[in-house]
Order: C-alpha cells, then sequence, then structure tokens
C-alpha cells in the first residue's frame, strides 16, 4: 500500500480557503498525491476563538475539515505554532502561511506547504 503524506494545517491556512476561494486541499492532494490532514488540537481553539469575527470562514474551514477527514492530534505546545512546529519535527509538513512559523519549521530542516499568488501550493 502507498504511504500517504501528514499535512498538518495550520489556522491560517484553513482560512484562506474561503479569504482566496483556494481548494487548499484538493490543491495539496494534487501536489503530494495520497494526503492524509491533521491539525493540533491548538489550531481548533485558535478557530473557535475567531468564530465571532470570521463566522462564515471558520464554518466553512470546519466543514471542509469534517469532508476530508482531518484527524486531530493531541500535541503539548502552548500555541498552535509551537504545536505545528513539533509536529514538524515528526515528519508532517505543514501547511501555512505564517512567515514566522515557516523560518521555524526551515531551521529545523521541516517541510513546509504554502500558498503563492492566492492560487498556488508550493513546498519548501
Amino acid at each position: 500500500m502507498e504511504s500517504s503524506n501528514k499535512v498538518a494545517v495550520d489556522t491560517n491556512m484553513l482560512l484562506a480557503i474561503t479569504q482566496f476561494n483556494v481548494p487548499i486541499t484538493t490543491l495539496i492532494k494534487e501536489k503530494l498525491g495520497n494526503t492524509e490532514f491533521f491539525f493540533p488540537t491548538q489550531v481548533k481553539k485558535e478557530l473557535n476563538g475567531l468564530k465571532k469575527e470570521l463566522r462564515k470562514e471558520v464554518s466553512i474551514a470546519e466543514k471542509i475539515m469534517e469532508q476530508e477527514k482531518f484527524t486531530e492530534k493531541k500535541v503539548d505546545a502552548k500555541n498552535a505554532d509551537d504545536a505545528l512546529l513539533e509536529l514538524s519535527k515528526k515528519g508532517f509538513i505543514i501547511a501555512t502561511n505564517d512567515k514566522e512559523l515557516k523560518k521555524r519549521i526551515q531551521e529545523t530542516k521541516g517541510k513546509i506547504l504554502f500558498l503563492r499568488q492566492k492560487k498556488l501550493i508550493e513546498i519548501l
């Protein structure tokens, strides 16, 4: 059986689905092939915290997470960025547009997926 790529998704990537009208999960699967999606518990907390001001974006993100069968990962970290960095060290590819987080992951030789020109998925 072909092994699948493990992609952990950051909050900003989930919100980009609506903000830029980009089918993030479809693009990632086109780029990587067989893919499993994950999110650290901290990302869910961030999404819940944004529900008031970004109701539509969060609701669409949650719907996609459900459709694509995202798996929640419990990571011992104080925030979403630290949790994603930890997952990166365990071999997960991190999907984020956060410049600071991308830099931290690159320093640990982790793999990153990001959105370029609001429509292309690139891998670092």
